[in-house]
């Protein structure tokens, strides 16, 4: 494992930014959130998916930018609402439903935006959050 080369988080993050993206994976599990980040931001993307359950939700946040729309699913359930609202903007339409009842108005704004125009009444109709209300009586009407 590369992390045992330095003590030093600082030195450990300069290897990350310099090594091939290739041999990256061997950094993943390092104790330091901000080299998991790097290591998110540059690891091949098919090898992301190992790192979908960091404790970090900076690193969790990445991988949920840029790991492939087809395992996007897989974090929908996210614990924090910075990535399930990427997840909202990037997931295949015909998942939104599962995302309708989030308990963030942010991301519940993100999924009637995106979300087929079948399920905006039953949205409108659970929905609390006046800002998005408007949202969706103005999306239901057909104005933007």
């Amino acid at each position: 494992m590369l992390s045992r080369w330095d003590k030093d988080p600082t030195v450990r993050l300069a290897m990350v930014q310099r090594i091939d993206p290739n041999h990256l994976h061997e950094m993943m599990a390092d104790p330091e959130w901000s080299v998991r980040i790097e290591v998110a931001k540059r690891i091949n993307p098919s090898r992301l998916l190992e790192m979908m359950s960091d404790e970090n939700w900076g690193v969790r946040l990445i991988v949920a930018r840029r790991i492939s729309n087809e395992v996007l699913g897989c974090m929908i359930r996210d614990t924090d609402p910075s990535c399930r609202r990427v997840v909202a903007e990037r997931i295949d339409p015909s998942r939104l439903p599962e995302m309708m009842l989030d308990e963030n108005w942010v991301i519940r704004r993100e999924v009637a935006r995106r979300i087929h125009r079948r399920y905006l009444s039953p949205l409108l109709m659970r929905e609390t959050q006046p800002d998005l209300l408007k949202i969706l009586e103005n999306l239901i009407n057909g104005r933007t």
